[in-house]
């Protein structure tokens, strides 16, 4: 009996080009964001071996890579069903991606954020001082005038320490409302903004407000280690080594321009999605800015260059969407 030809199935080839395709509509927040995160870890272990000072913990790198194992899992899920058919399933997955994906791209930027600031450059505090003064702010008056209030003052403690889990609920909630184009965008917006935040950062690396100014009895009116807590890693690695890398134990560095600041405004473009989420988050938002000098330990003129650098990335990106 002879076997025809038709019958006998073919195997199947891998179609780069449908693969690519599925990846750009379905890799949420964004293939390039993806990219971004990528290239900036790859940038992470090039500058970690040109540096000899610096090692890299890989423990919590594993760590993370066990669950960013699933995100193609939940691209190629996406690319199975469309919102119209299964709305809340497809949130789902984005929220999923959403997260897998901060993982690997937060990681990466607080390990360069580390090696940029092992750079021996000057400390700033003297100049981003002097900057205050020219401007009339009086940074130890209003850190007192927000001691005088003991709610105020533990308050904007905890709101400042809440930015991160306050982003990622102001994707997610965009997500879940339907405002997928929103949490893309937001996202966008933090990646590049950190990112430019980042490497302003390296040329004015500061010991803060706090450890600049304050005396002991300033600090006591705070809780311990208000505003200065990032110092003991800044001093570590300006120093000669060796220092052992650990993802998950990094503090921001990034003094001017401030990041949380930065955040404050986006969080308050971001959560535009209904009018309630943006009435909560604006005003997380004014808050998050209003702690940073006092709880960050940022001189004013860190704020002012973080929201300048929020700002001109809003405009940058709503420009780009009319193109």
């Amino acid at each position: 009996m002879s076997i025809s030809q038709n019958s006998v199935s073919s195997p199947k080839t891998f179609d780069a080009q449908k693969f690519v395709a599925i990846l750009r509509q379905h890799a949420f927040p964004g293939l390039w964001l993806w990219g971004l995160a990528f290239a900036l870890s790859i940038i992470d272990a090039i500058l970690i071996g040109l540096i000899p000072k610096l090692n890299f913990s890989f423990g919590p790198i594993m760590g993370a890579l066990v669950p960013l194992a699933f995100a193609p899992v939940l691209v190629w899920r996406l690319s199975t069903v469309t919102e119209a058919e299964s709305p809340k399933y497809v949130r789902m997955m984005r929220c999923g991606l959403m997260v897998l994906f901060l993982i690997p791209g937060m990681a990466s930027l607080a390990v360069l954020n580390h090696i940029l600031m092992s750079f021996p450059y000057p400390y700033a505090d003297t100049l981003l001082t002097g900057w205050d003064r020219a401007l009339g702010f009086d940074w130890l008056a209003y850190g007192r005038a927000i001691a005088y209030f003991p709610f105020v003052n533990v308050a904007m403690d905890q709101i400042y320490q809440a930015m991160l889990p306050a982003l990622i609920i102001v994707g997610l909630h965009a997500i879940v409302v339907g405002r997928s184009d929103v949490a893309k965008e937001f996202l966008g917006l933090v990646m590049v903004t950190a990112v430019i935040c980042v490497v302003i950062a390296t040329f004015f690396p500061s010991l803060g407000a706090m450890a600049h100014l304050a005396d002991e009895s300033y600090k006591a009116m705070f809780s311990k280690n208000t505003g200065d807590s990032f110092v003991p890693q800044l001093i570590e690695i300006r120093g000669n080594g060796p220092i052992t890398l650990n993802a998950l134990q990094l503090a921001g560095l990034a003094a001017f321009p401030s990041f949380h600041c930065v955040c404050g405004v986006l969080m308050i473009y971001g959560s535009r999605s209904t009018k309630v989420s943006q009435l909560i988050a604006g005003l997380f938002g004014v808050l998050l800015i209003a702690a940073t000098p006092t709880f960050g330990g940022h001189y004013f003129v860190d704020l002012l260059s973080g929201a300048a650098i929020a700002l001109a990335a809003i405009l940058i990106s709503r420009k780009l969407k009319k193109i």
